[in-house]
C-alpha cells in the first residue's frame, strides 16, 4: 500500500475532509460538493494543494458521495465517471510523487444491496483507473457494508483497500464498539472480508485513541486513527496535534483528519512528528 521512498515516514500525515473544508470555503456552491470537481476544478485543487502545503503525505479525493446513486438525486447519474476521474486528477496532480492518493468512497444508506455494490465497485474502477494508489472506505458505520463494498473494490481491480469505521455505530455493546461490533471481532470480520487495513474515526470528545488501537492491532490489519471535530464545534491545532501525535508509537501508518480538520491543522501535527511540510 506505501511505496518504499514514504516507508521511512511512518506515520504519513494524512489530511482533513476535502468536502468539508469546500463546504466551509464556499458556502454558496450549488448541489453536491463532489461536482465542484467539474464545475470549479480550482475550488478542489487548492484545497488539496494546501493539505499538500502544510506537509500531508496521503490526500483523498474529493469522490466521498461520488457514487452513481447518491448523483442521481441531483441529476448528475450520467457525470459519475467524470466527476470521480476529475476528482481524483486533481488529487494527483497536487499530491506528485511525495503523497498517496485515496480514493474515497463513502457509505451508500439505503435502496438494494445488489445496487450499493454495483456502485461502490463503479466508482472504485474510475478512482483506481486515474492514479488513486488505494481505496478509502470513508467513515462507515457498519463492518457489514464495509466488507460489502470491500467484496465490489476486488471485483472491480486489486487496489488495496483502507476500511475507515466510525466508533460506535449501530448495535453497539457497552464500551468500545467499531462499527457496532468490539473492536478486535471488526478487525477480524474485516480481514476475513479482504480489507488490508483498517481504521477508526473518533470525535474530538473521545480523548485518548491508544486503547482503541490496542484493541485493534491483534486483528493483524495495518491501522490508522482519525479524528473530527463535532459538528458545530472547533478542534484547536495545537490540541489535535498533541492528541494524534503520541500514536506513532503504536505503529499506526497513517495518521489524519475528518470534517473540521484543515490544513492549519496538520501543518503542527506534522512538526510534533519531526515531518517536513514542504513538499
Amino acid at each position: 500500500m506505501i511505496p518504499p521512498h514514504l516507508l521511512e515516514r511512518l506515520p504519513l500525515v494524512g489530511d482533513g475532509s476535502p468536502a468539508h473544508l469546500l463546504r466551509v470555503r464556499h458556502p454558496g456552491a450549488a448541489g453536491p460538493v463532489e461536482a465542484l470537481n467539474q464545475r470549479r476544478p480550482e475550488w478542489p485543487r487548492g484545497v488539496h494543494e494546501d493539505y499538500r502545503r502544510a506537509g500531508a503525505r496521503a490526500l483523498r479525493t474529493n469522490t466521498a458521495q461520488a457514487n452513481a446513486l447518491a448523483l442521481a438525486g441531483a441529476g448528475l447519474e450520467e457525470n459519475c465517471e467524470a466527476i470521480n476521474n476529475s476528482g481524483c486528477s486533481l488529487a494527483r496532480a497536487a499530491a506528485g510523487k511525495e503523497a498517496l492518493v485515496m480514493g474515497a468512497i463513502g457509505e451508500i444508506r439505503g435502496g438494494p444491496e445488489t445496487g450499493r455494490e454495483h456502485a461502490y465497485g463503479q466508482q472504485a474502477v474510475y478512482l483506481c483507473d486515474t492514479g488513486a494508489d488505494f481505496i478509502l472506505l470513508e467513515a462507515f458505520a457498519t463492518v457489514a457494508e464495509a466488507v460489502r463494498a470491500r467484496r465490489a473494490v476486488r471485483d472491480a481491480g486489486d487496489a488495496p483497500v483502507l476500511a475507515l469505521l466510525r466508533a460506535g455505530g449501530p448495535g453497539a455493546a457497552a464500551g468500545m464498539s467499531v462499527g457496532g461490533l468490539q473492536p478486535l471481532e471488526a478487525a477480524r470480520r474485516l480481514a476475513d472480508g479482504g480489507v488490508d487495513a483498517v481504521g477508526i474515526l473518533v470525535g474530538a470528545d473521545i480523548a485518548d485513541l491508544r486503547p482503541w488501537l490496542e484493541a485493534l492491532a491483534p486483528g493483524g490489519l495495518p491501522l490508522a486513527a482519525f479524528v473530527e471535530a463535532a459538528p458545530g464545534a472547533e478542534l484547536p491545532p495545537a490540541a489535535y496535534a498533541q492528541r494524534l501525535s503520541p500514536l506513532a508509537s503504536t505503529g499506526a501508518i497513517l495518521l489524519g483528519g475528518g470534517a473540521g480538520i484543515g490544513p492549519e491543522h496538520v501543518a503542527p501535527l506534522v512538526k510534533r512528528l519531526g515531518h517536513d511540510s514542504e513538499p
